[in-house]
């Protein structure tokens, strides 16, 4: 029969008959042939005198090969790879059609025969005498698999299936047909296989064994949705296979079979980060599996470790240990407490309790792990140095870099020596150490930090491609490192760079974008750009809120960033709600001990300090430290935080005292574990010269704050952030004791360099200038202070807004410059718009409320609007005394400035009092 009269539906073959063509050339079994084998050896052999396709053939010999030939009856295309033994095939086809698998996926249409089964398959239906495929033919393949019931992608153990430019491409095309046209099979591959291929799907970097192939067909996706979006869907179109596939309704599955489709649909949601969809169908699965094989069966414990990975993910880590427990007792049982599986559970539970912050229990977990590793399998082993990097993730998280530090490195020498210096887990333990040296920062500055992390995107990029999930996670690593060097500029379109990259490949929704989103924001937040942020904030929790629900870690997490956004912005009563509900949900989901629910006690201790509300705040701050020494030491970072953040505390409660023997715990605790030069011990050595300073001890104030701005210059260089902001201090203590000359050449120079680094209209350079200005106000040059204050404050009303606490105290200050220079009305008017700011945005009990009351009586006072300043000065007076006092400093001088009043009113008798009040005193 000619080659060119059968149609497309007759060209399949039926599963019967390919059972008997195995059973006809047992060379395929027992040489475990491989289909590109059996395409040279048996297919062109057999057809080399005709030319022409073999099912061709086999109509031509007629009977039972020539029956065995679709005559147009629905058929199932094959979408499969070649280099991997025949009988995969036809045993993944086979198992498929069994009955029991049919009455799964076929969702009670009936059972068919094998020789009901027709099947497309290439090397029986194509021409394999032509070396090259035509632009016809390649659109004749499109029509075929539109013309299938379905195509069936069969996946073998090494997942080849997925890295062939055909295998895709016809996987893409039938998944564009809708739900129920591609089916994934996968029976008898582990989840690591099908996670590795799934995670790692790349239609970019996909291949063929003709060149001209790949580039025809790669040219054929370009002109239609391009590389990127084709694996984008194709990935959605193999999630939809999974989820096609399952049991209908929602009962206890009865067969392993069901089990096994409940598991791979539930593993695949999980994947794409469809983590509400994933829970049911994997609690389904290991309700099946414990109904039809036990509790104690492998294929059980196997289904409770993944449910206990995807309720971690979730955030539900106190349902989530439990399980793992189970798990592991019943390997520990079975299996052993050396068994490969059982160290692997024992790993699992580890990073599942640091999840948790149950650090002191998972450290000696990951350590046993490890070392079982080293015994079982060899210290060099993949799984082994994977350990090695776990286990250097959680002392990093205690604190302990001495030791995480020469782990990370280990890592990446051992997979250097055994995957090379290219594979992406080497690659990625590069990654990791550079993260550590950014954190650890010891003397080492960014000279090998930097370099790390570059050479890790590079090598990605070369490996992997630059549109890869692990390429943009090394992008987002790079941007962090330059952001936090000040970088600003070079870092924002790394951050743009990778969001775009994960919208493209996971969506606008999926978590790995939200999670760029959030980077992005704080890059903005970073350069003084806070509408745009704000509005990233708000997309991220909205997000996340969705996918994760309102529960999750990551949601509050969220929370707790937009609360610490509208904080900055001065929006401190929507700031403090947010923090509430973050609190609330910390403690529902961690505990109370948890170190991320004492962080979350601390924000809104915070929020509250910023409010005035000290006597609320207080008991806060002594609550997480207190819960910080007990669950992570003394000596703890996070403890060391936390006893700063107390003294600052006590800073505002002007409990200096107290606040000194924290700072110097502080710094004597940064020094033994982060270095004398690291900028966090820097930052300590700044706040206990100011504490000093405010204690009159300006001799030692001036000499620590000489030390940090040095220490700040060798590490990171003059113009970086915190260098300036070295700088800063060292002004402030100078213009304090008077050295104004020097001040004045310091405040310039750090103006000149925000300027610089963070742009003319960022906050923080407007606050800068305010800063000069107010200096220059001190120092008598009025004529150059007052442009410098007008411009301060249009800036600062364009980008913060006209209630923003800092426009708020700059307008405080220009009216102290405007009251000087006798323009009374001007800074009446300003001290009014102070007042009414702060009423709104800090309450009318705040401490800066109150002094805005006192500033607008003196400036009526000096216009002789004595009637409107006294009962100003009455308020301010009270509600000092309520809030500091009555022997408070600022009490006392608000009673002072309201003494002087009654005389000039005419009120002899109450100034008489007043006065005597006022020795008293």
């Amino acid at each position: 029969m000619p080659c060119d009269t059968a149609s497309r539906k007759q060209r399949a073959i039926n599963l019967e008959w390919l059972c008997s063509f195995l059973a006809a050339h047992p060379d395929v079994e027992a040489k475990q042939m491989t289909t590109l084998q059996v395409m040279q050896d048996i297919i062109k052999t057999e057809t080399a005198t005709q030319r022409f396709r073999y099912v061709d053939l086999m109509r031509a010999a007629g009977g039972a090969d020539a029956a065995a030939v679709s005559a147009g009856r629905p058929m199932y295309f094959i979408s499969h790879g070649w280099a991997r033994p025949f009988m995969e095939l036809v045993g993944m086809l086979t198992k498929h059609f069994s009955e029991e698998a049919q009455s799964v996926w076929r969702r009670g249409q009936g059972v068919l025969q094998l020789s009901e089964v027709f099947v497309w398959i290439d090397i029986f239906a194509m021409d394999q005498h032509r070396d090259e495929v035509t632009k016809a033919e390649l659109q004749q393949l499109k029509e075929i698999i539109a013309d299938a019931e379905k195509t069936l992608m069969v996946m073998d153990q090494a997942g080849a299936v997925f890295t062939r430019i055909w295998c895709l491409y016809e996987a893409w095309h039938a998944g564009r047909k809708g739900p129920g046209s591609l089916s994934l099979l996968s029976y008898g591959t582990d989840f690591k296989s099908r996670e590795k291929v799934f995670i790692e799907l790349d239609v970019a970097r996909a291949k063929a064994t003709a060149q001209s192939d790949l580039d025809r067909i790669l040219a054929d996706i370009e002109a239609d949705v391009g590389v990127l979006q084709m694996s984008h869907d194709l990935k959605e179109a193999l999630v939809a296979s999974g989820l096609n596939e399952v049991p209908v309704g929602e009962g206890i599955p009865d067969s392993v079979t069901a089990c096994a489709a409940l598991l791979k649909a539930g593993l695949m949601c999980n994947l794409r980060g469809r983590l509400d969809e994933a829970e049911p169908l994997l609690r389904r699965a290991l309700a099946g599996c414990e109904k039809v094989l036990g509790a104690e069966h492998q294929n059980t414990l196997t289904c409770v470790g993944h449910l206990a990975v995807l309720l971690k993910a979730q955030g539900k880590l106190v349902e989530a240990v439990p399980l793992l427990r189970r798990a592991l007792a019943f390997y520990e049982k079975d299996l052993g407490p050396e068994d490969p599986n059982t160290l692997t559970c024992v790993g699992n539970l580890a990073e599942l309790l640091q999840a948790q912050g149950q650090l002191v229990e998972a450290e000696p977990l990951l350590r046993r792990a490890l070392s079982g590793q080293e015994k079982v399998l060899g210290a060099e082993h993949q799984s082994t140095l994977a350990n090695v990097g776990n286990l250097a993730r959680l002392l990093k998280e205690r604190g302990n870099m001495v030791e995480a530090e020469p782990l990370f490195r280990r890592a990446v020498a051992g997979f250097e020596k055994l995957l090379g210096a290219e594979h992406p887990s080497t690659l990625t333990s590069i990654g990791n150490l550079g993260e550590a040296l950014l954190m650890i920062d010891q003397g080492k500055g960014m000279g090998e930090t930097e370099p790390l992390l570059r050479r890790a995107l590079v090598g990605k990029e070369k490996v992997l491609g630059a549109d890869h999930l692990n390429t943009l996670n090394s992008v987002v690593t790079l941007a962090y490192l330059l952001r936090h060097q000040g970088k600003l500029v070079e870092a924002e379109p790394l951050y743009r760079r990778a969001l775009a990259g994960f919208e493209k490949l996971l969506g606008a929704e999926h978590l790995s974008t939200l999670g760029s989103v959030n980077n992005l924001a704080f890059m903005l937040v970073a350069k003084g750009e806070l509408g745009e942020s704000e509005s990233l904030l708000r997309r991220v929790l909205a997000g996340r809120e969705k996918v994760l629900g309102v529960e999750h870690r990551d949601t509050v997490s969220s929370i707790n960033q937009l609360a610490h956004h509208l904080q900055a912005q001065g929006k401190l009563s929507q700031s403090e709600l947010l923090f509430q509900r973050m609190l609330t949900g910390k403690e529902k989901a961690l505990g109370m001990k948890h170190p991320d629910t004492l962080n979350s006690v601390t924000r809104l201790a915070n929020v509250l300090k910023a409010q005035g509300k000290l006597d609320e705040a207080a008991p806060l701050f002594r609550l997480a430290l207190a819960g910080f020494e007990k669950s992570l030491g003394a000596e703890h970072l996070s403890t060391l935080n936390s006893a700063n953040n107390l003294a600052c505390m006590l800073v505002a409660q002007v409990e200096r005292g107290e606040a000194e023997s924290l700072f110097r715990r502080v710094l004597a605790g940064r020094e033994k574990v982060m270095g004398v030069e690291h900028r966090d011990t820097v930052r300590i050595v700044n706040q206990l010269a100011l504490n000093l300073h405010a204690q009159g001890n300006m001799g030692e104030s001036e000499l620590l704050f000489r030390r940090a701005l040095a220490g700040q210059e060798k590490a990171s260089g003059a113009e970086h952030p915190d260098t300036l902001n070295n700088v800063a201090f060292l002004a402030n203590v100078l213009q304090a004791q008077g050295k104004l000359g020097e001040s004045e050449k310091l405040r310039r120079h750090l103006l000149v360099g925000r300027e610089k680094v963070l742009g003319k209209e960022h906050p923080i350079t407007l606050l800068a200038m305010v800063k000069l200005a107010s200096l220059l106000q001190e120092q008598g040059e009025h004529g150059e202070a007052e442009p410098l204050f007008q411009r301060a404050l249009a800036g600062q009303e364009k980008v913060l807004g006209a209630e923003h606490p800092d426009m708020l105290n700059s307008a405080a200050l220009m009216s102290n410059l405007l009251q000087d220079q006798g323009k009374l009305d001007e800074s009446e008017n300003l001290r009014r718009h102070v007042l009414a700011g702060r009423e709104k945005v800090l309450g009318v009990e705040h401490p800066h409320t109150l002094l805005a009351i006192v500033k607008l009586a003196l400036v009526l006072q000096e216009q002789g609007k004595l009637g409107e300043a006294e009962p100003l000065f009455r308020r301010a007076l009270a509600g000092r005394e309520k809030l500091l006092g009555a022997e408070h400093p600022d009490t006392l001088a608000t009673f002072g400035h309201l003494a002087s009043l009654p005389e000039a009113l005419g009120k002899c008798d109450e100034a008489s009092q007043l006065r005597s009040l006022t020795a008293l005193t």
